[in-house]
């Protein structure tokens, strides 16, 4: 187990939930961002 107690694990969560914990990412420019809505609307397309 990751905890010594449940009382670890819960405050851990606690930490992701209000934001103190976060996943480093990149910023993405505006050409990869308008690839992305790109991809997404075909994808929606393709699925329907």
């Amino acid at each position: 187990m990751p905890f010594c107690s449940k009382r670890c694990a819960d405050v851990d969560l606690n930490r992701w939930f209000n934001g103190s914990y976060a996943v480093a990412s990149e910023d993405l420019d505006e050409l990869e961002t308008e690839e992305l809505a790109e991809a997404l609307e075909n994808a929606e397309k393709d699925g329907k």
